[in-house]
């Protein structure tokens, strides 16, 4: 049995989904209307930017939202039938009125995971046949989250194109920029398209960002539609859920995974039933499940270890200080997802001076993402180094590790990266040679973030100085004392 501990949203105004490098986030009424946030982001990318359903030009009213896992959901809509005549038995029936009894109820099940799957249902619950029209607004902008609140950055072309025979719609997106900047320079291109295919027993047509369906049904008729959407990526089409069946997830590579480690993961039992162990057994368990939401697949170093995003649904990326945190909490029930964090930032670590992404040899990866604006070179944290934290913390979890495992070969391959962080730590963060740690970013983005801009001879801040301003000293110096002390170990 499933036992679920109640749910608090903190976001009141989105109700969202996620998988792998996939987001879901709708208004409260499961649609998209353009607001800041919101939309289908694949790759942090907007995919869908507007997506809505219209009975006759209405939208239904809904009756109860909810998510079964972290990345399906249910929603059931009911509007009163378009076939009720004027005259007819309009009392009040129920607390909803006559819609209680004169109902075309919408049923929505949705699947996320690079791409996205939306099965609709529409059910004549009256007593008599009706007949109506059924529209699917959608729209794609492709912005990166930041210009969803800010202005747009990125001036790409997008292109639509409708093939009726195969009632597939590719929305077709592509963006150059020409950078600059002190340590690169060359041309930037993305290409991403949003696949968005339709399964229907009734014609579809399309025209002004809508499909449009003429449907009717008799009395307690059903009528079912499937439309899925696949997200490139610069060539790569990546393999979303398209089986149009309502969520099975035995066909799903992704559950398998998650399965996998939310079985074999720490889990405690207890005869007892008039304390708190209950309690205890729920809290375990929904963390299992909320921890494996956070996985990114595309970053598993096999089927058994793994690393995570920073948090749903903004920073859907891989943060270096963020997975370590993590994974080290979570040793308790795992080892995975350590091996996991640790493989993945060394295979990122520092390899040369790179002062645009604050690059240095031995600094291990502060962020990575693939989002439009960071892809076309606007901002170095497609792969940017600017923290000291994944430095000073890698060689604790490292050791973290070794307590877990007591696997001397396992641990053995973490090493080098762990000394490498710490080398790091004493030739790059230690300015005046105290033995204290404090660093400064070489970025002029990173400075200009700070309110400093580039000259001719200097770098200035917006009051005359000229002068590289230094970051304050680290709070993180624990940390590295403790790393040095568990290496030495």
């Amino acid at each position: 049995m499933d036992n679920r501990l109640v749910r608090l949203r903190p976001r009141s105004d989105t109700i969202y989904m996620a998988r792998n490098c996939t987001v879901l986030a709708t208004a409260p009424d499961g649609f998209v209307h353009g607001e800041a946030n919101h939309g289908l982001f694949v790759h942090r990318t907007r995919f869908l930017s507007r997506y809505r359903y219209l009975i006759n030009g209405k939208p239904p009213n809904p009756v109860a939202l909810s998510n079964l896992d972290q990345h399906s959901w249910l929603g059931y809509y009911i509007i009163t039938s378009p076939g009720l005549r004027r005259g007819e038995d309009t009392r009040i029936l129920g607390p909803a009125g006559v819609i209680t009894q004169q109902t075309l109820e919408l049923r929505s099940a949705r699947i996320v995971g690079d791409g996205l799957e939306d099965n609709l249902y529409l059910t004549n619950y009256t007593q008599h046949s009706i007949s109506f029209r059924l529209d699917l607004e959608i729209d794609a902008d492709f912005a990166d989250p930041s210009e969803t609140r800010d202005s747009r950055q990125q001036r790409g072309k997008i292109d639509q194109n409708w093939r009726a025979d195969e009632r597939e719609l590719r929305i077709d997106y592509s963006a150059r920029h020409r950078y600059r900047n002190q340590s690169e320079s060359g041309l930037a291109e993305i290409h991403r398209v949003a696949v968005v295919r339709i399964q229907a027993a009734s014609p579809v047509r399309f025209g002004g960002h809508r499909f449009s369906f003429k449907v009717a049904l008799a009395q307690h008729e059903e009528w079912r539609m499937c439309l899925t959407l696949q997200a490139k990526i610069e060539g790569d089409l990546l393999v979303g859920p398209t089986a149009c069946a309502d969520m099975v997830p035995a066909a799903d590579p992704f559950e398998a995974r998650r399965q996998f480690f939310i079985s074999n993961a720490t889990a405690i039992d207890s005869p007892r039933v008039h304390d708190y162990s209950a309690a205890v057994i729920d809290t375990l368990t929904q963390a299992c499940q909320d921890l494996s939401s956070l996985r990114l697949y595309d970053l598993d170093l096999n089927d058994r270890h793994w690393t995570v995003a920073a948090g749903l649904p903004v920073y859907l990326a891989l943060f270096g200080r963020d997975t370590l945190t993590t994974s080290w909490q979570a040793g308790i029930l795992s080892p995975d997802l350590l091996i996991g964090t640790l493989g993945q930032l060394a295979r990122w670590q520092g390899t040369e001076i790179n002062d645009w992404r604050d690059e240095q040899p031995g600094r291990m990866i502060h962020e990575i993402d693939t989002a439009p604006l960071p892809s076309l070179r606007f901002g170095p944290t497609g792969r940017y180094y600017g923290s000291i934290t994944t430095s000073g913390f890698y060689p604790v979890v490292v050791s973290a590790l070794w307590h877990w495992t007591g696997d001397k070969e396992l641990v053995r391959t973490y090493v080098d990266p762990a000394m490498k962080a710490l080398r790091w730590v004493d030739e790059y963060a230690d300015l005046d040679g105290d033995g204290f740690y404090e660093y400064e970013t070489r970025s002029t983005q990173g400075l200009r973030n700070q309110g400093w801009k580039d000259s001719d001879d200097a770098i200035v801040h917006a009051d005359g100085t000229q002068a590289k301003p230094p970051i304050a000293t680290c709070e993180e110096q624990a940390f590295i004392y403790v790393a040095k002390l568990h290496m030495a170990a």
